[in-house]
């Protein structure tokens, strides 16, 4: 299917159920507000700036760093949990509020280890983005082109990724190692497609923004669902293909 399509059958399953969407989505803001930690808010990049490293290694980090840590991986049970609910509806199944809490006893220990290798993989990023900073020092022009080759080849990645939740979700015995592995070979020469999937939904984001994100709660679902159903139509293209 096309993006079109793929929009409008995500529109067909979320039909007569916008409502209890939009409380789910609504339920997600609230856990995510509360738990959701970013650790660029402790990171400062200024390229060409000798203090960088001191304003990354701050003392507050050392005690910071440990509750956002926890916070993420409670972050991470809820994305999965609303992931479930999408993946359920797309089914045809019944859904419910406590699914967005079914991932902390149904596979604590596979959601952590997803959440642990994405926050590393952030980490890694961000020491290597502070290096290049070093770099501007001496070498301002060249800094710069390796710090966007770099920010191009991390979100090129983490699209490559996004399918790990869907994927451990559909299959119980699936390992996290395994799941990164398939999520990065399922989206091989479809990241681009999805990426300008994402990108369709940037007028309504915008427009979700200027209704004091009020209209968030019927974008996000249908956003969210719509990244499902791509999953589903690349995988069976690829089993055709097969």
């Amino acid at each position: 299917m096309n993006r079109t399509e793929i929009k409008e059958q995500s529109k067909q399953m979320l039909s007569g159920r916008w409502g209890r969407f939009a409380l789910y989505t609504l339920l997600f803001f609230v856990l995510s507000g509360i738990f959701n930690a970013d650790m660029r808010g402790s990171v400062r990049i200024s390229f060409g700036n000798a203090d960088a490293w001191r304003t990354f290694w701050t003392p507050a980090l050392l005690w910071k760093t440990p509750i956002r840590f926890v916070c993420q991986i409670i972050f991470t049970f809820i994305l999965y949990g609303y992931t479930q609910i999408l993946m359920k509806t797309r089914a045809g199944l019944s859904t419910g509020a406590g699914d967005l809490f079914a991932p902390f006893t149904a596979m604590p220990q596979r959601v952590i280890g997803a959440a642990v290798i994405e926050m590393i993989i952030k980490a890694v990023y961000i020491v290597l983005l502070m290096s290049l900073s070093q770099l501007a020092l001496f070498m301002p022009f060249l800094s710069a082109i390796l710090s966007v080759a770099l920010s191009l080849f991390c979100f090129i990645l983490m699209l490559r990724l996004s399918m790990v939740p869907i994927i451990l979700l559909e299959n119980p015995y699936t390992t996290v190692k395994d799941a990164y592995v398939q999520s990065y070979n399922v989206m091989r020469g479809y990241t681009f497609r999805y990426f300008v999937l994402l990108l369709s939904f940037f007028g309504w984001l915008i427009l979700g923004a200027l209704t004091l994100g009020i209209l968030y709660l019927w974008i996000i679902p249908y956003l969210y669902l719509s990244q499902v159903n791509f999953y589903y139509d690349i995988k069976a293209e690829q089993l055709r293909i097969q």
